[in-house]
């Protein structure tokens, strides 16, 4: 016996964008209303004790505003196909049996749409609360890694050199790089790194962009391709790739740019399978 299960999904980030969208329109809309609604009603309000002082009967206004509504996420139909047998056994599934697997089905396919758009609200939400933080906190924490980044080179360029030593120019500027990329590196250690926190906010989402950015990281970092991915698919699947999160920012902290790499590397793990991974992405995307 098999059941085809189609249901309507709305986890994307065409989804996002068009709900967040919708969102503040609606929101500034509504907003607008209640703003002209106040300004009426106390305007009526002004008449009615202009014409009480006057020995005068008024007949307020009454206006109603018809606030906007939000509209539907967008969504695009999945399909699955549910395969049920009887294991082996030599008879036939019940009539009664197969209602049941149908109710169950269409049970399960309305908590699954409920539980999506749960999931989408709280995404929405979230950008939302973030594109209306203050931007001096965003600001103070690039001051503060660009601060921490100057010192540390400075420091290093403090240091003189004996006597008569021969510079080495273009090691010199290598080491500069890799003082650079190590010091970075370790805002991201968990608990500790300016950084951390940030990355345990996209961790809660439930829809990202670009999720390729975030799978080549993973897999540069050598986390394994099946605790990330779909099966037997080379997709990013985020329910699980976002518990790889803290591990992430624990190996990114302890990355070391030069020096030999002793352990092994999966072809996906190279720096030329991720360049091509993101290689539809423009600066401007990510911007």
């Amino acid at each position: 016996m098999s059941v085809p299960i189609i249901y309507d999904s709305c986890l994307s980030d065409e989804a996002l964008d068009s709900a967040i969208t919708d969102y503040l329109k609606v929101t500034a809309e509504n907003e607008r209303l209640d703003k002209e609604l106040e300004i009426h009603e106390a305007d009526q309000q002004q008449k009615a004790d202009t014409a009480a002082a006057n020995g005068e009967a008024y007949e307020k206004e009454v206006r109603e505003v018809e606030h906007m509504e939000l509209q539907p996420f967008n969504v695009t139909q999945k399909k699955f196909l549910i395969c049920i047998d009887t294991m082996g056994q030599d008879c036939e599934i019940s009539d009664e049996r197969r209602r049941a697997v149908l109710e169950t089905i269409t049970i399960f396919r309305a908590q699954w749409e409920r539980a999506e758009v749960q999931c989408l609200t709280a995404d929405r939400d979230r950008r939302i609360e973030l594109m209306s933080r203050d931007p001096q906190i965003e600001a103070e924490i690039q001051e503060k890694a660009t601060e921490t980044i100057s010192k540390v080179v400075e420091d290093l360029l403090a240091i003189e050199v004996p006597e008569g030593t021969v510079v080495d120019e273009e090691q010199k500027q290598l080491d500069l790089s890799n003082l650079r990329l190590t010091t970075q590196s370790e805002f991201f250690k968990p608990t500790e790194g300016i950084m951390y926190k940030s990355c345990m906010e996209i961790a809660e989402l439930n829809v990202i962009k670009m999720p390729r950015i975030i799978q080549s990281l993973m897999f540069l970092m050598q986390i394994d391709h099946d605790a990330i991915c779909e099966p037997d698919s080379n997709r990013l699947f985020w329910k699980s790739a976002k518990k790889q999160m803290k591990d992430l920012c624990q190996r990114i902290s302890e990355y070391k740019m030069l020096g030999e790499k002793a352990q092994s590397y999966k072809g996906y793990q190279t720096i030329n399978y991720c360049e091509k991974l993101i290689n539809d992405y423009t600066p401007e995307d990510v911007e």
